[in-house]
């Protein structure tokens, strides 16, 4: 009788356990004890040890007379040990058990019992996560795969699999006969939370034999220990970026059409269940863990397409012709950069010299922030500002033509300033460029806003900033638009500056306090204040263009379907590194062409639009149609600066106008002049990154915890949506660095990876933000 042909009783069975690090060595100690004590005992137990020593001898003394116990001769890592144990083995079926897992006494039995059947060439048992605890509440079982468990979306029933799990699975030895082996280009070595091993052999395995099964046996199971390190999000997390790694290395191995067949299904169909699983549970039960599951998934599959297109794009990047140069554009498929950042701390430097193309180093220089109008022939731009005193060597220059703005220029400043000889070829390229026929903002305003009765209110909200809010107020009362009204939201205050400065200067602004914090929800107060059918909203911190109103509500006077506008954010002031940083990071310029922005015939080339809503404004800078606001119910108070969200607020409320059919419009004319006097400090900027990635990834649970169906988008689109998180932050406006550091990239690296921390950090403070927000409206009710 041939092995392949024999029943379960016929074999003889070999257990493998590879162990690296005596801190197991309890867990070790059970799964051997466990082992001694199956209803089929095995035939024989390898105890392979991964490269230490110590471990070795301590358990030669404790198990030589009941185990064979073997040094890992191969390469350092789980692969190289199994593939010790399998040469170490005499079985005719090589089972393989975790060190920190306990085999139930009938597992062994069970895990056997399908080879009876000759096809049969693998069998995996259930692997149960046994938490030090509890199950963490915002724990998804879709992603027990973490912890090395089985997870919701394997047949409840068993049946047949793509792969096993490594945690407690059985082969066939002659599938080792034949030459295979654990793929030492995947697998885990030591405490690194990678893997993948044994999926890449399973389908190396069909391949070769296409006639042979893998079967999963639910009720052949084992206990694995959860350790509480790995009951944290920031676990989850990390595991998910390299179980995406994983995954690259195998679909480099044996294509993705095969290394992805079965993460299709569960990523199309099991996470999408997951989510709305998580919602009913908040929604029926009022379970706010369920939207923390919801959020927790979302996370999970963007974490894991992130390190997936990270490895890939590490693949191309190595398998590139040494030829092809530098600055060739990477493959739509293949977007990542090479150079993530790595989780331990990067150097900054507080002096921060500016590299120079030709030369060395040098301090950050201050920017004079200045404007040019095409039709003014007088000279711009002195080095010296009057007010100040202060000496500039270094300009951005805000071109407009007839008011509208039409471009921005960086140059040096130089003694005397942008003169007729400066300026004449300024003025040639912008003149070229301008869109002939474009009315300023004023006459268009003037010509659609008063006809079509639209009259107007702005909304700011404001914490503890009197003084740059009377700068605010001072600005939008100078704008001189009829009919407007103008509602001063002081959220959260610590003391009455803000009323009494109100009250007393602007007794044609109505002033409103709300002592929830939170900027969605005191936007929401504000909106529930406007009777006019256009509602704006900016930031305390701004000081608004004279025709800022105008140039808003003429774009929703002139079509009905417009329910949003945006428009341009330009900075007050770059006179300190941070500043730079912030407008730089922020990406709030979205460009000096008017464009429209739906679901239909204004649709962008853009694969990720809507999702990737920072593209089409800033919540400083936002009017909407009153009705089709309300119509959407307003702005997610789970959301927004001063909640747990952070940020997104502003995003979720454009995404929310796209997807109920409306038209959304970016207004370049539409501009406010963003100071940052509060940020000037570096640890602003940090702070931002930190917020602006948690707000992107809060807003974006929020959309999946609303739709489920985006979910396939998510993941279609996630290579793109990568390279756009990874790249699309952080590129230089100028020629000349703003950074300032010896090593330019260091800083960016570093605020990109709290950027990404932030992303990780998104979806739980969207679901705890969720429910914050549901308390304080019941309390608002009683």
């Amino acid at each position: 009788m041939t092995q392949s042909s024999a029943g379960a009783g016929d074999h003889t069975v070999s257990v493998v356990v590879c162990a690296f690090t005596e801190d197991r060595w309890g867990d070790l100690t059970d799964a051997l004890a466990a082992l001694q004590s199956q209803s089929r005992r095995p035939d024989e137990v390898v105890l392979v040890i991964d490269h230490n020593d110590v471990l070795r001898l301590r358990s030669e003394q404790a198990w030589g007379s009941r185990v064979a116990v073997v040094a890992n001769d191969r390469g350092r890592g789980l692969s190289g040990a199994r593939n010790t144990g399998v040469e170490a083995a005499s079985g005719s079926i090589i089972a393989f058990l975790d060190d920190d897992a306990v085999p139930e006494p009938d597992w062994l039995e069970r895990l056997l019992a399908p080879f009876a059947e000759p096809e049969v060439v693998a069998v995996g048992g259930a692997a149960l996560p046994r938490w030090s605890s509890e199950r963490p509440r915002w724990w998804p079982r879709e992603f027990d795969w973490i912890v090395g468990c089985s997870y919701r979306g394997l047949p409840e029933h068993g049946g047949d699999v793509r792969n096993v799990i490594g945690a407690a699975m059985a082969f066939r030895a002659e599938v080792f006969a034949e030459g295979e082996r654990f793929s030492a280009a995947v697998g885990r070595v030591g405490t690194a939370p990678t893997g993948c091993e044994e999926t890449e052999l399973c389908i190396r395995v069909r391949r070769r034999r296409p006639e042979a099964r893998i079967v999963f046996e639910p009720t052949a199971r084992v206990l694995h220990r959860v350790t509480p390190a790995r009951e944290r999000v920031s676990y989850f997390a990390r595991r998910c970026l390299a179980e995406g790694h994983s995954k690259a290395a195998v679909s480099e191995l044996v294509g993705a059409h095969d290394g992805l067949s079965t993460e299709r299904t569960y990523v199309t169909r099991t996470l999408p269940s997951g989510v709305a699983r998580g919602v009913g549970a908040a929604v029926r039960e009022r379970d706010a863990a369920g939207l923390a599951r919801a959020g927790m998934i979302v996370l999970g599959l963007t974490v894991t397409a992130a390190g997936y297109a990270h490895g890939r794009y590490g693949q191309w990047r190595r398998r590139r012709p040494a030829s092809v140069p530098e600055d060739l554009s990477v493959p739509e498929d293949l977007p990542v950069p090479e150079d993530l950042p790595v989780a331990e701390e990067l150097p900054v430097a507080e002096e921060l010299p500016v590299a120079d193309a030709d030369g060395p180093t040098r301090p950050f220089r201050p920017v004079r922030l200045v404007e040019l109008e095409l039709t003014d022939p007088r000279p711009v731009a002195p080095q010296v500002d009057l007010e100040t005193g202060r000496t500039y060597e270094r300009g951005r220059v805000l071109v407009r033509q007839g008011g509208r703005p039409v471009g921005v220029l960086d140059t040096d400043l130089v003694a005397g300033g942008l003169g007729a000889r400066e300026l004449t070829p300024i003025r040639a390229r912008f003149q070229a460029a301008a869109a002939p026929g474009e009315s300023s903002p004023d006459e268009t305003a003037a010509g659609a806003a008063m006809p079509g009765g639209l009259a107007a209110s702005v909304v700011i909200a404001t914490h503890d900033r009197p003084e740059a809010l009377c700068r605010c107020l001072d600005s939008v009362l100078a704008t001189g638009y009829p009919d407007l009204d103008v509602v001063v939201v002081d959220n959260a205050p610590s003391s009455s500056a803000t009323y009494d400065v109100v009250t007393r200067r602007y007794p044609q602004v109505r002033y409103v306090r709300d002592d929830v914090p939170g900027l969605a929800r005191a936007h929401n107060t504000g909106l529930s204040l406007v009777h006019n059918p256009v509602v704006a909203f900016t930031d305390d911190d701004v000081v608004v263009d004279p025709g800022w109103v105008r140039a808003l509500v003429a774009q929703l006077a002139a079509a009905d379907d417009v329910g949003c506008v945006t428009g341009l954010i330009w900075p007050a002031e770059l006179e300190t590194v941070a500043q730079a940083l912030i407008e730089e990071q922020g990406d709030f310029g979205k460009g000096f062409e008017r464009r429209r922005f739906n679901l239909d015939g204004s649709r962008p080339a853009d694969p990720l639009f809507p999702y990737t809503a920072g593209s089409l404004g800033s919540g400083a800078n936002m009017a909407f149609r009153t009705s089709v606001l309300r119509e959407l119910g307003g702005f997610d108070p789970a959301l927004g600066a001063g909640s747990r969200g952070r940020g997104g607020d502003d995003l979720a409320a454009f995404v929310d106008v796209i997807l109920a059919g409306y038209a959304l419009v970016y207004e370049p004319a539409a501009i406010v002049h963003h100071h940052h006097h509060h940020r000037r400090e570096l640890e602003a900027v940090r702070a931002q990154a930190l917020d602006y990635g948690a707000g992107l990834s809060a807003y974006l649970t929020r959309l999946a915890v609303r739709r489920p169906s985006v979910l396939v988008d998510f993941v279609r689109l996630g290579p793109r949506a990568v390279r756009h998180l990874l790249t699309g932050s952080g590129a230089a406006r100028s020629g000349e660095d703003v950074d300032g550091s010896e090593d330019p990239s260091a800083r960016r690296r570093e605020l990109l990876r709290l950027r990404l921390l932030g992303v990780a950090q998104g979806p739980l403070a969207y679901a705890r933000g969720a429910q914050d927000a549901r308390r304080a409206k019941a309390a608002s009710t009683r």
